[in-house]
């Protein structure tokens, strides 16, 4: 699932209130936005299935990976 708006419109706050039991991470965090961007098969298999990752634009590179995760959820 992805939570879409504009800046500062409270995306993060609901998201934690929709999902407490999720692991939270933000890529704000220069050294978790390094070990997602250069291995994010390895960065989610750290982090497990079920995470709340914020501000997720600043590493494309996991998007190909959380559709693929999400395609095998499914089957």
């Amino acid at each position: 699932m992805a939570l879409v708006g504009p800046r500062q419109s409270g995306k993060t706050t609901l998201a934690k209130a929709l999902f407490p039991k999720y692991k939270y991470l933000s890529l704000e965090n220069l050294s978790l936005r390094k070990s997602a961007s250069e291995d994010p098969m390895g960065f989610l298999a750290t982090h497990g299935p079920f995470l709340i990752l914020d501000e997720v634009q600043h590493v494309p590179e996991l998007f190909s990976y959380l559709q693929e995760l999400v395609s095998n959820c499914k089957n």
